[in-house]
């Protein structure tokens, strides 16, 4: 399993790492990669990049961004229940677990069109559809 420990107190990381070997086999290194975000650090901060993961995202659903998209929300587009026309149930909640993890981890700019999409999960019609790729070019764009 993955884990990751930070801290500005260096011996308090290093007694909770020696701690830890008693119960657990740990490998500790340099983080630049972890759980597909990119890890920068420098000046005394650290910084967590999606941008690896968003361009695989926006790859395994078809998506390119062709035009600047400033905002994940289409204010022209209401989120209600759709009867008429069904979406892709299975890939509309591939696309919100991607949308909810990458809002949970690092983007919380698209954490409220993440939740009002996932209202929908059930019977998503095919504007929750077009909405949630909105939102993926939108990460794209915004990467």
């Amino acid at each position: 399993d993955d884990g990751m420990g930070v801290t500005s107190v260096p011996a308090q990381l290093e007694e909770d790492l020696r701690l830890m070997k008693k119960y657990y086999k740990l490998e500790s290194d340099n983080l630049s990669w972890h759980l597909g975000m990119r890890i920068t650090k420098g000046s005394g901060k650290m910084m967590i990049k999606a941008d690896a993961y968003i361009e695989e995202m926006a790859k395994r659903f078809g998506l390119v961004a062709t035009r600047k998209i400033s905002s994940p929300y289409d204010t022209s587009m209401e989120l209600t229940k759709q009867y008429d026309i069904k979406g892709d149930q299975q890939r509309f909640m591939e696309m919100m677990g991607c949308i909810n993890y990458i809002s949970t981890a690092c983007r919380p700019d698209v954490s409220q069109m993440a939740s009002a999409l996932s209202r929908h999960l059930r019977d998503p019609g095919s504007k929750h559809l077009r909405a949630a790729e909105r939102v993926i070019k939108y990460l794209l764009w915004t990467k």
